[in-house]
């Protein structure tokens, strides 16, 4: 069975994280190290490296961060995200040529110094924009929830992987907003940084 393929044991996960949530960590840490640190627990539940990078970019605007985009899952055409809305989650879901795929879905991996020497960790996801290309996002909140269990795993070992060497300062609570607009998992800065759009 496939990294992207429903493990069983992700239905009850799905039912605790409704929503694709991010943490912000402050770890004594390089930021480079820290951000390998995040993509490689991100791929460690199935999440693979996009092309962009993000830090050619983030260097000749002066940015003090370095980041990565990683992403999970595949694009939902727009014939069968139809299916998914109307048969929603009933039996028929069970059927092998209806199994809801998990959506394509971003996640930005991203760090900087802070002044007393540590360095501050975002790692937060996105879900796939509404309409792209004759795709649909699906309306159900099942879709992401096949997403959402991976991250919640993937931060949580970044958080037991610094926990366990002494290395972790403090971890914010998941949350849903990244408020920061310089930084680069913030909404506006992932458009501005990589092809990923809401609309």
């Amino acid at each position: 069975m496939g990294a992207e393929r429903k493990e069983p044991e992700e239905a009850y996960y799905a039912s605790l994280f409704r929503f694709l949530r991010g943490r912000r960590l402050v770890v004594r840490d390089d930021p480079a190290r820290a951000v390998q640190v995040g993509v490689r627990c991100l791929m460690a539940q199935g999440f693979r490296m996009r092309l962009e990078n993000m830090n050619d970019t983030l260097v000749r605007e002066g940015s003090p961060w370095t980041a990565q985009a990683m992403e999970i899952g595949e694009s939902t055409t727009f014939r069968r995200g139809c299916l998914y809305s109307i048969i929603g989650d009933s039996a028929i879901m069970l059927l092998p040529f209806v199994k809801r795929p998990i959506p394509l879905t971003l996640a930005i991996v991203t760090a900087r110094w802070l002044p007393d020497g540590t360095s501050e960790l975002v790692i937060h996801p996105y879900r796939p924009p509404v309409f792209s290309k004759g795709q649909i996002w699906e309306t159900s909140e099942v879709s992401h929830d096949l997403a959402s269990p991976r991250v919640s795993k993937a931060i949580q070992g970044v958080i037991d992987t610094y926990q366990q060497d002494g290395l972790l300062v403090e971890a914010s609570k998941p949350r849903t907003v990244v408020k920061d607009t310089t930084c680069p998992a913030h909404i506006h800065k992932v458009e501005a940084l990589t092809e990923w759009r809401r609309w």
